[in-house]
């Protein structure tokens, strides 16, 4: 499981690696550094080994990732930072837009969990999985309706 979302995390930012700089590497580095390792929102340490109880707070546990936790059902995870682009707003007062994934300013950058970066981004999310949706459907066959 972890392999694959490994997996998963990687192809993806294989194939849209040409949305962001470069140098993306080196400018996640040194914002994983400023943030402490830490999620900048919730605190939650990057790598730590735990479960989420069902108000979304983190526990620290030493048991093995994937497997679920007591008789409460509850998964263990491992908490993997990724940077969240905020769409922090321009120097000349211009709104900022975190689809730009170019945008690497210091204060439009972020360490966040998983949690916290997937609630930050639900929209962009949704769309992306209606999207996929529509071409999963379309490569299966269906005919689309043009307007």
């Amino acid at each position: 499981m972890r392999l694959w979302v490994l997996f998963l995390m990687s192809s993806w930012f294989y194939n849209n690696r040409h949305l962001y700089p470069a140098n993306w590497q080196e400018i996640r580095a040194q914002i994983l550094q400023r943030d402490g390792h830490k999620c900048k929102w919730c605190g939650v340490p990057n790598g730590s080994i735990g479960y989420r109880d069902e108000a979304g707070c983190f526990h620290l546990w030493d048991g093995v990732v994937g497997e679920i936790f007591d008789d409460c059902g509850y998964k263990v995870i491992k908490i993997m930072l990724t940077i969240a682009h905020l769409g922090a707003p321009m120097p000349d007062g211009s709104a900022g837009d975190k689809m730009n994934k170019m945008d690497c300013r210091d204060e439009n950058l972020a360490a966040l969990c998983q949690k916290c970066h997937l609630a930050y981004d639900v929209d962009e999310h949704k769309y992306n999985s209606a999207i996929t949706r529509r071409l999963k459907k379309v490569a299966a066959g269906q005919l689309e309706m043009r307007l």
